[in-house]
């Protein structure tokens, strides 16, 4: 009789080297070599005895296969034609029929929400820590100066991946503008008690969570030929759920704030916020008879 190379349990069976309790877990190994720490199956646990270099450690610089090599702008073009070629209607068809005509019921949702939570709480999927976020905000930071911004730009408008600003939809162009571009979030936004219970939206992490809702409406800011700095004001702020936020785009009813109060709040505003002062002043333009006018924001640094 063999017992479990974890936690000495008696198994059945012939092949068995670890019990089905212990072989659901995932277990924790720690890099050699940098001390960063991983979470493997049981049987790379077993087989490790929880000590193993990780790959960023073992594939680095020279180690690394394909270190030194770079595609030729011929094998990148060839690759591209390629993967294009695949793709046409009738496959966009095949991945589009699994869930064509279905609906997904609450239940289901919820089921699969439980479980991308327990999969963090076990360690299955990582998360950043804090320190690890405050670490990537600050580096990013300093990477997205305004002149590397403009350089970003200028590439992908050459490549044709990105729209120039001068040949955007009118439209699209100023909701871009009038998007949060800082945290618009205080302890006096409307909604903020519903972050007690969800966490923000996030297409991986929740997706049923809470999101930030222009409460007078950039349509709408738009149709009033309202500055987008204006309609971007933390005043103008409100936190919803994803779900009630689709709900209000598809009934088009997504202002619920008219202009004059907007300003008013705007006015009366006491809390810190480092466009307050620019604010201010495109009010006042606004109401001695000033409008937004696209030509004047081409080159508006929106990257």
């Amino acid at each position: 009789m063999k017992n479990c190379g974890i936690c000495d349990k008696e198994l059945s069976g012939r092949f068995k080297s670890i019990c089905l309790e212990c072989g659901i877990k995932k277990y924790e190994i720690i890099c050699d070599i940098c001390g960063e720490k991983q979470y493997s199956s049981a049987y790379y646990f077993l087989k490790t005895k929880g000590h193993s270099n990780c790959k960023k450690c073992v594939c680095i610089g020279d180690k690394n296969s394909s270190y030194g090599k770079k595609w030729s702008d011929e094998k990148k073009h060839t690759q591209s034609l390629l993967i294009k070629s695949k793709v046409d209607d009738e496959y966009r068809s095949k991945c589009a029929s699994g869930m064509l005509g279905k609906t997904v019921s609450q239940e289901t949702k919820d089921k699969k929400r439980a479980t991308e939570q327990k999969k963090y709480e076990t360690g299955f999927k990582r998360s950043f820590s804090e320190e690890g976020r405050k670490n990537i905000g600050e580096a990013s930071s300093k990477r997205f100066t305004p002149a590397y911004k403009v350089r970003i730009r200028k590439i992908h408008e050459d490549k044709g991946t990105w729209i120039r600003y001068e040949d955007k939809n009118d439209y699209i162009f100023y909701r871009e503008l009038a998007n949060w571009s800082n945290q618009p979030i205080t302890i006096f936004t409307p909604g903020v008690e519903l972050l007690k219970e969800n966490k923000l939206y996030s297409e991986t992490h929740d997706k049923y969570g809470i999101v930030r809702d222009h409460m007078y409406s950039r349509k709408q800011g738009f149709d009033d030929g309202v500055f987008p700095e204006i309609v971007k004001h933390p005043a103008n702020c409100q936190l919803i759920t994803h779900v009630e936020n689709i709900r209000k785009s598809k009934k088009n009813n997504d202002c619920i704030m008219n202009r004059e109060t907007l300003f008013a709040n705007i006015k009366s505003w006491q809390l810190e916020y480092d466009m307050q002062n620019k604010c201010l002043e495109l009010i006042y333009k606004y109401e001695s008879g000033e409008r937004y006018v696209k030509e004047n924001y081409t080159n508006y640094d929106k990257t």
